[in-house]
């Protein structure tokens, strides 16, 4: 949750606005830094913190396999995401400007590195707003009594003269039949698709736009009881839901569900490109936006602690959020489970319960009867209908949903959480447009804010327009699955090696230590240079090999008769997207470094002889007087 107001304020003074700093001979200013060190550490963690960490973590725990993913996760952090956070912070923070112009000043051959991860924010902020707006549309629907995912809807069949409930939902659950049918009208396939546009998720992403253009251009005029209050709020709702998650039945089967370890599943490519791609997604490595907020801090800034405080807290939010999610699905497992049982129980002249609790060898030996009515049975168990729960981008908003139905006020509550995370969403994005304008301006543009805002905000809203297609949710699902190891992941190696080889690993290190005084001991030292380089640059190796392998790729869609989610492959032109996106994404950073070695264009001189001229920006001397104000 980006801190809209202070951040915003920063950029004003550096850029020259009202908030400029008065001093410096000749007209030049000086570039701002935060009032303290907590708004930093709020606005960074906002950054970090994210939509994604209630969206898309539960479902990768879910798709590989619960605890099983949480190995990898943890290793990625420790061996990637720490020292990575560090690189960035530390550049920016050195550097004291945006991520186009550091990348460029830190070396020529890396110029290109900056642009390429503006191209990359376009491309991840055109669909994550689409996602975010989902939260608006179950904010909106909230007011209506009872809650619109409570109950089946019914229709009247005029053959009998009786009104019946939709099969679909019947055959699945309320929460699940409003997610496909309601919210998102998604067909069986992309192939099926009538390519129309559902206007209340269009309406609900030019709503976030507009947000987006407000805090852009002008800011909130936040105070610091507003800001504590703005971080805290999420965790308090988030603490409440786990609570009531504990009390629901079925619960703890469902979190125990989640801790299970497959240690096969490690074997599988899919998984740690996974945990990768997810480190970088939550925590925000490569968007460019840690190298912009940094930037506004003192040289002397600790920001050791800063790393291990962002990265933790935002492990510590999805592991929170995750236990909510399997926490319902064990309350949904166990209200399948009854159904199921339902229509055996009068078969066999016993209660529900008593099946419920009967031994899995007591059922299998009910199952292997003559009586071929019940061979189905062992599938009713919670176990099987926990292996059976849906997954995919859907899940913690159906989880969410369903667990809201069980609160007391659940219109209220339904209001709370869903504003919560659309909250949470805006200050992402914000917090990384934050970063393109801060780069922008670094490399001289001279568009005024305002119109440059509503350049970027337009530009956003019809990058999104195809995303808000009946079939947008499986495009999504095609790009988010594709683009952390086809872009992010080359676009960091390319960081990483820029700053361990091109620039130095030893002088990063100096940098580090004249900043600090302190230096990186060697874990920062090993994983910044051997781990993080190796481990990417096989990740990459290993993804295009798992592209050759996997034929054809397959992304998840809703059947509706089957009602469940199944496998689909993907169309021709989904490759043809995938392919040219993540080519445009990242061959400027070649471009860019065989330009200057053949002294055909300097980048990084372009970039300096044109960037803000009146703006003390991107200062690397070392003479300067380093004041440790924040520690």
């Amino acid at each position: 949750m980006v801190m809209l107001g202070e951040e915003d304020k920063m950029l004003n003074r550096a850029e020259g606005g009202e908030e400029e700093e008065g001093g410096g001979g000749g007209g030049e200013r000086q570039r701002q830094t935060w009032n303290n060190k907590m708004e930093y550490l709020l606005a960074m963690v906002g950054n970090a913190v994210g939509i994604g960490n209630i969206w898309r973590f539960p479902y990768q725990c879910q798709k590989y396999g619960g605890g099983a993913f949480l190995i990898p996760y943890f290793i990625v952090l420790l061996l990637i995401g720490y020292p990575l956070l560090l690189m960035e912070i530390g550049l920016g923070q050195k550097y004291q400007c945006g991520a186009v112009a550091m990348w460029g000043q830190l070396s020529p051959y890396a110029a290109g590195i900056g642009i390429c991860s503006l191209i990359f924010v376009a491309f991840l902020t055109s669909y994550y707003a689409v996602v975010l707006s989902w939260s608006f549309v179950y904010a909106a629907n909230s007011f209506q009594s009872p809650l619109p995912w409570k109950e089946c809807p019914t229709i009247f069949d005029s053959i009998t003269n009786t009104t019946q409930v939709v099969k679909e939902c019947a055959a699945s659950s309320p929460p699940v039949y409003y997610w496909f049918r309601v919210t998102l009208n998604a067909p069986n396939s992309i192939e099926d698709s009538q390519g129309t546009i559902n206007w209340q998720i269009l309406l609900a992403v030019l709503f976030a736009t507009i947000l987006l253009f407000v805090g852009l251009q002008k800011g909130v005029q936040s105070t610091g009881r507003f800001m504590y209050f703005a971080v805290l709020f999420p965790y308090i709702v988030l603490l409440i839901f786990l609570i009531r998650a504990f009390t629901l039945d079925g619960a703890f089967e469902g979190i125990a569900y989640l801790l299970r370890a497959d240690m096969t599943t490690l074997r599988n490519v899919e998984v740690w490109k996974a945990a990768i791609t997810q480190i970088f997604f939550s925590v925000g490595i490569g968007y460019g936006v840690y190298v912009a907020q940094a930037s506004y801090m003192p040289k002397g800034n600790n920001c050791y602690f800063d790393v291990i405080f962002v990265a933790s807290v935002n492990s510590f939010t999805s592991i929170l959020a995750t236990l909510i999610v399997f926490g319902v699905l064990g309350f949904r497992a166990t209200i399948n489970e009854r159904k199921c049982y339902a229509g055996f129980a009068s078969q066999l002249n016993v209660s529900v319960d008593t099946l419920m609790a009967a031994p899995n060898d007591t059922i299998i030996s009910m199952a292997n009867s003559t009586d071929l009515t019940l061979m189905n049975m062992t599938n009713c168990k919670r176990e099987k209908q926990l292996d059976q729960a849906m997954d995919g981008t859907g899940l913690a908003f159906i989880a969410f949903a369903e667990a809201i139905l069980s609160f007391p006020v659940s219109n209220l509550w339904s209001l709370i959480f869903f504003l919560m995370l659309a909250s949470v969403g805006i200050s992402s994005v914000m917090g990384t447009l934050t970063g393109v304008v801060a780069s922008l301006r670094d490399i001289g543009c001279k568009i005024r804010k305002p119109i440059l805002a509503a350049i970027l905000c337009i530009g956003l809203f019809l990058l999104t327009i195809v995303f808000t297609t009946d079939f947008g949710i499986y495009l999504i699902d095609i790009l988010d699955n594709n683009i952390g190891g086809l872009i992010l992941c080359p676009l960091v190696l390319a960081e990483v090696a820029a700053t361990s080889y091109v620039y130095g690993i030893d002088r990063f290190m100096d940098d580090i230590k004249r900043m600090t005084g302190s230096r990186p001991g060697h874990y920062w030292r090993l994983t910044l240079a051997v781990s993080s380089p190796v481990l990417l640059a096989i990740f990459i190796i290993g993804s295009f090999i798992n592209y050759g392998l996997q034929t054809p790729l397959v992304y998840r869609a809703w059947n509706r008769e089957l009602v469940r989610e199944v496998d689909i492959p993907y169309p021709m032109w989904g490759y043809a997207v995938v392919i040219v996106i993540s080519f445009i994404s990242v061959v400027g950073i070649p471009i860019a470094a065989l330009l200057y070695v053949f002294n055909i264009f300097d980048l990084a001189a372009y970039f300096s002889e044109h960037g803000s001229k009146k703006s003390k920006v991107c200062s690397v001397s070392n003479d300067v007087e380093l004041k440790h104000r924040f520690d």
